[in-house]
């Protein structure tokens, strides 16, 4: 629970920080029929049960706007996380999630727009000696401050809800010492995401 809440912390500083320096002439947003592409950072933290340790990812995303206030987003990301137990294991995580995003437009501050999002997904996890997946739901929030009428920069918090995999992270006694799984039990993991996007297409 102190990791959500220490995640929590850094959105009103960084909005804040962004909404002071927000005025100025109208940038472009997303308007119905344009999309938008970028890459991103991901910083995660897993449950404890998980027996991980933080996760350093770089992913892709792409977005459709259906309308202005209604913009689907893909997004895939990939990096490792080291075992709690051992220093020789790592974890290989991949994360493919769809989700809806809805933006508040704010007067008078039209550079940021803060948005809300929710979807679903699937996470991978590769020990070197046991793989598996499981189905995620996830929600967050966050904002994008537009530098030019296609180019922005996004910040996320997500919380994703998971399945547990047992065999992932587990190692025997023998012949070394053991390494514990995962809980095969409900987990969360929590990210912190910064990346940049263009914008093209749409209405006028």
């Amino acid at each position: 629970m102190l990791r959500v809440v220490r995640f929590v912390r850094i959105l009103p500083m960084a909005f804040l920080g962004m909404l002071a320096l927000s005025g100025g002439s109208a940038y472009a947003r997303m308007t119905q029929g344009s999309w938008e592409v970028g890459g991103y950072y991901a910083y995660s933290r897993f449950s404890n049960n998980s027996n991980f340790g933080a996760e350093n990812a770089l992913g892709v995303r792409g977005s459709y706007a259906v309308r202005a206030t209604g913009i689907i987003d893909f997004d895939v990301d990939s990096g490792s996380a080291p075992h709690q137990d051992a220093d020789d294991i790592t974890i290989d995580i991949r994360k493919f999630g769809v989700c809806y995003r809805h933006p508040f437009f704010l007067k008078g501050h039209d550079k940021v727009t803060p948005f809300f999002a929710a979807g679903i997904g699937t996470i991978f996890f590769d020990d070197g000696e046991n793989t598996g997946r499981s189905n995620t739901y996830r929600a967050g929030g966050g904002f994008t401050y537009d530098f030019t009428p296609h180019l922005s920069f996004r910040f996320d918090l997500r919380i994703f809800r998971f399945h547990g995999i047992e065999d992932i992270g587990y190692r025997p006694a023998v012949p070394g010492p053991a390494a514990l799984g995962m809980s095969p039990s409900g987990m969360y993991a929590y990210d912190a995401v910064l990346g940049m996007s263009y914008a093209f297409g749409g209405k006028k």
